[in-house]
């Protein structure tokens, strides 16, 4: 099954998949997935709301959020009440978000290209990859779409080390749209080992029947140069027209996060919000082909709502993270939701929480949540008007803790070695594990050469829960360098490995 849109770029390839009908339940279910055995849940608990702007400054939407050991980059659309001015901009806080340290307008409003709309980040070590959507009117019914580029440092000069000169491509708003036309709106990053991806999506139908295709496209890390574009045709593993994903490597795959049409009842193309709709996880292998081990999962389920614009989608290393906006009831009298959801390695739901609630209908407000999580917090972005055009967008700060799972603290296989916490980590962490019976144990630090480089343990210990600090940082002449290591736990003959990345 192949379909694709009109598009333009350097080289252009179509992921195409045979299916022998239309998605409607979770394909593939990986066997391994029978053997998990699920240790531990997450509850989280809110520590502060931070809010970016006030009304004197112009109000603002749509933040993004990057945390970094000791700073809080927020990259939001500002003066959002001056109509078509609005800027993207930053403010630069403490690590705790206690003081602002400086604020910088990074995109203004252009006679030529219009002012900025969408924005998507994703950190990359020291850099901050972001893609954006300008809107120029041409009329007071028509518009013209662009879609930028930029790359910065993820430091207190926040230096715009690359960008693109001219826009990535141009496009209209949905409405103006033809079928098959490309939607430039809150375009998805991903950054890859040596180049960087943004994923826009094509305009289809809502409706189960209908293809679901993004565009890819592939640029390098250091110039965003254009090096690529292709079609993804995900029409064998989801319904409908493709909506605001968000993407995560982890372990040597791309995982993506998306909705899928699973009713055709009550069907509106003229919104994403039109169709009842799931989230499903899609996993591709590094050249962008379905893993068929592991090709898709339905991750959330509730009944007879539209689950869409997911916007979040990151893991600690112990649980993965996905945020999203819910859809229920219809308008005027709807309703609409942000959420968090936290899931185990296996991909089970451990957690949810609902951040924020608005009337689904005019002046009910805009659900856009953000996504960002570091060590054991997690920060969630918020528009808090009544529009895109007003009020003052907010940072919420929870802490994540793990929590057992009645009957299962004791583990089955002798020992259990849990994610080290925080993840990844500056200075000290926790290393947890449990031994079913009294053994003998060591634990031990390895580089990702296979080098070991701290033995944390060598004692005989009682049966039960465990805890080992490990302080990275002093070890060796200067400590570790900043990298992903390996921590093993060996006991009675049995052997676990969890990785961990420490940042100095």
């Amino acid at each position: 099954m192949s379909r694709t849109g009109p598009g333009e770029g350097t080289s252009r390839r179509t992921t195409a998949f045979a299916a022998p009908a239309r998605f409607f339940v979770a394909l593939i279910a990986p066997a391994f997935l029978g053997a998990f055995v699920t240790t531990a849940g997450a509850q989280l608990t809110l520590l502060k709301t931070v809010t970016v702007t006030t009304a004197e400054q112009g109000g603002s939407a749509r933040p993004e959020v990057v945390a970094t050991a000791d700073r809080t980059f927020v990259l939001y659309l500002g003066d959002i009440t001056s109509g078509e001015n609005r800027t993207f901009s930053l403010k630069l806080y403490d690590g705790s978000l206690d003081s602002v340290l400086a604020t910088r307008v990074l995109v203004s409003r252009t006679t030529a290209y219009g002012s900025p709309t969408d924005i998507r980040v994703a950190a990359d070590g020291q850099y901050l990859q972001v893609f954006y959507e300008t809107h120029k009117p041409t009329s007071p019914t028509t518009a013209v779409t662009y879609l930028w580029g930029a790359r910065y440092t993820l430091d207190d000069s926040f230096t715009r080390v690359a960008y693109t000169a001219t826009p990535i491509t141009s496009s209209k708003p949905m409405a103006e749209l033809p079928e098959g036309g490309e939607l430039l709106d809150d375009p998805a990053p991903l950054v890859g080992p040596g180049s960087v991806f943004v994923i826009t999506r094509l305009k289809y139908s809502l409706a189960t029947t209908a293809p679901t295709t993004y565009r890819v496209r592939e640029f390098s890390k250091d110039s965003l140069a254009l090096l690529s574009q292709f079609d993804l045709d995900l029409s064998a593993v989801a319904n409908g027209r493709g909506r605001v994903t968000s993407l995560l490597r982890s372990n040597g795959v791309i995982r993506m996060a998306l909705a899928t049409t699973v009713s055709d009842v009550g069907l509106n193309d003229a919104v994403d919000d039109g169709a009842i709709s799931d989230l499903a996880l899609v996993t591709l292998r590094e050249d962008w082909t379905l893993d068929p081990q592991d090709s898709v999962r339905i991750i959330s389920t509730e009944p007879n709502d539209r689950e869409n614009y997911v916007t979040g989608l990151r893991t600690d290393g112990e649980f993965f993270y996905v945020t999203y906006k819910q859809a229920v009831g219809i308008p005027p009298t709807g309703e609409q939701r942000a959420w968090i959801k936290i899931f185990d390695g296996g991909f089970r739901m451990v957690h949810q929480e609902l951040i924020r609630t608005t009337v689904w209908g005019p002046g009910g407000g805009e659900i856009r949540p953000s996504l960002e999580v570091r060590g054991n917090r997690i920060f969630s972005g918020q528009s808090a008007g009544a529009s895109l055009g007003s009020g003052n967008a907010q940072v919420l700060v929870y802490e994540v803790a793990t929590t057992s799972v009645p009957g299962e603290e004791t583990p089955r296989t002798g020992i259990a070695l849990w994610q080290n916490r925080p993840n990844p980590f500056h200075g000290t962490t926790a290393i947890r594990f449990t031994l079913a019976r009294r053994e003998r144990v060591t634990l031990k630090v390895f580089d990702a050469l296979g080098r070991e480089v701290a033995e944390l343990l060598d004692a005989e210990l009682n049966p039960g829960q465990h805890t080992v600090p490990f302080s990275a940082g002093t070890l060796q002449a200067g400590g570790l360098p900043s990298g992903v290591y390996l921590y093993r736990l060996t006991a009675g003959g049995l052997a676990e490995t969890r990785r961990m990345v420490f940042t100095r």
